[in-house]
């Protein structure tokens, strides 16, 4: 069972339990047009907070990529957490993950 997981997604999901304390985690994962991104509690194992691009229309795939980072960054705003640990799910930081993870940045969220 192990063998079908990419090695991407193991490396990233070891350097998380290395990092065990109480940053929440940010975990970002993608369909060929939506994109969807989770808040999950690391202590707890809850997920604080979803958002799926579902409902946005008419923009780009790296546009609603945009409107989901502002909106998970307004809700870390709101309960006072500015550094979170982002689990990209073993995607390429590179199109879509890489706009979600830059608007983060400028929201100011430490990753």
């Amino acid at each position: 069972m192990i063998s079908k997981i990419k090695k991407s997604v193991l490396k990233n999901r070891s350097k998380i339990r290395k990092n065990e304390n109480s940053r929440p985690i940010v975990l970002v994962s993608r369909s060929n047009r939506n994109l969807i991104a989770q808040i999950i509690d690391f202590e707890s194992n809850k997920t604080l907070f979803t958002f799926n691009t579902n409902k946005l229309s008419s923009i780009t795939k790296s546009q609603k990529s945009q409107e989901a980072a502002s909106n998970v960054a307004n809700y870390l705003s709101t309960k006072k957490i500015d550094s979170v640990i982002f689990n990209r799910n073993g995607y390429r930081y590179h199109g879509r993950i890489k706009a979600f993870a830059e608007t983060l940045r400028e929201k100011g969220i430490n990753i």
